[in-house]
């Protein structure tokens, strides 16, 4: 069986591997409410560094073993990220049987499928990403928009329907202002009791080689929940001083009003 997502998936669906509780104590995020590991019927073995959303079925990898022998941990973000999207069981799919459930007399053909391979081989080159993309969250809900437009409109010319850049980058900025200010409402109260802090992270791209620095705010809400959003992620293109991190950190904060620590 080759490794990606939708073998897994498939898998699933045909019974040659079943969903399981991640019991291991270490793990203790959020996430592993809604994903299961993965097991093979055959050997009763988990797939290694798998895991699949008890609602809708989607796969994720959150490590992977390298050529070396040596394991490349990716982490649960890519889990989070799909549980803020996706719908709880009953208001969605209910099984997987459900989730692969076809139009009737509607098949999808082994020639059609190797030209959405091809196809998605096609964005993956041109576009320079990484063949994780193929797998994100966003990705697939974005594909299944459009597939539903397509059943309702037909056969659309994608110009029709997609925007373009400078749009959607408007768009996006918009978008960030507005979560912002979503943020720095809902800490605004915490922040006269002293129950705000944030932690910033740089990180480069594998690509372009640029770096990135995130600023992320954590509160705790009037019922002792602890809570955290990214408040921004900005390119970082000076040399990493603590000196030019503290610029960047005085300007959030400034930015945030009334976030304190």
């Amino acid at each position: 069986m080759s490794n990606n997502c939708e073998d897994v998936r498939a898998a699933l669906h045909h019974g040659d591997m079943f969903l399981c509780n991640n019991d291991d104590p270490k793990c203790k995020a959020d996430v592993w409410k809604k994903f299961r590991l993965i097991k093979i019927k055959a050997t009763n073995e988990l797939l290694f560094g798998w895991s699949a959303c008890k609602d809708c079925f989607i796969c994720l990898k959150f490590k992977a073993k390298q050529t070396d022998g040596s394991v490349r941990l990716y982490g649960t973000k890519n889990l989070a990220d799909h549980c803020k999207t996706c719908s709880p069981k009953g208001e969605t799919q209910s099984s997987v049987a459900s989730f692969f459930k076809k139009t009737p007399g509607k098949h999808f053909t082994r020639e059609e499928g190797k030209r959405v391979k091809d196809a998605e081989v096609r964005m993956v080159v041109q576009g320079g990403t990484s063949f994780m993309f193929v797998d994100n969250p966003g990705l697939r809900l974005f594909a299944q928009k459009m597939i539903q437009i397509g059943s309702m409109y037909g056969n659309l010319d994608v110009n029709d329907v997609l925007f373009g850049r400078e749009t959607v980058k408007k768009s996006t900025f918009e978008k960030m202002t507005e979560c912002q200010e979503k943020i720095k409402k809902s800490i605004a109260e915490c922040s006269l009791n002293k129950m705000v802090t944030f932690t910033t992270d740089l990180a480069t791209d594998n690509i372009n080689h640029n770096s990135y620095l995130d600023f992320t705010v954590f509160w705790i809400d009037s019922s002792w929940t602890l809570n955290n959003s990214m408040y921004r992620c900005s390119y970082f293109p000076e040399k990493h001083t603590a000196v030019n991190i503290e610029k960047v950190i005085d300007e959030n904060l400034s930015c945030g009003h009334a976030m304190y620590y």
